[in-house]
């Protein structure tokens, strides 16, 4: 992170160390993330990933459906790209998913 303290990079730090068994690390990360949010563009999909990663399905989801919503660059990688395998399971993100593909087509 001194390197990068980039919204998406602190959001792939969250999953890391939730994955690692630091989820008190990983959810004060998270709080800093969403802090960041006041005063810098953070992307719906960042917050999505790291409360896919805390657990936190549902506000994941929301947040991914406002990412669609927002047309932001990383759906079109939501049905292949594995760090979103903490919610791939949940028949909301077939939808998301499909969803997806419409705007493509667009």
């Amino acid at each position: 992170m001194a390197l990068n303290d980039g919204p998406w990079v602190k959001a792939l730090l969250v999953r890391s160390l939730a994955k690692s068994g630091k989820h008190e690390a990983a959810v004060k990360l998270l709080d800093e993330l969403q802090s960041d949010a006041t005063r810098r563009v953070v992307s719906s999909a960042s917050l999505a990933l790291a409360h896919a990663a805390v657990g936190e399905k549902d506000r994941a989801f929301a947040l991914l459906d406002q990412e669609i919503a927002d047309r932001g660059p990383r759906v079109l990688s939501f049905g292949t790209d594995p760090r979103w395998d903490d919610v791939r399971d949940d028949p909301h993100f077939a939808e998301l998913v499909k969803r997806v593909e419409v705007l493509k087509m667009d």
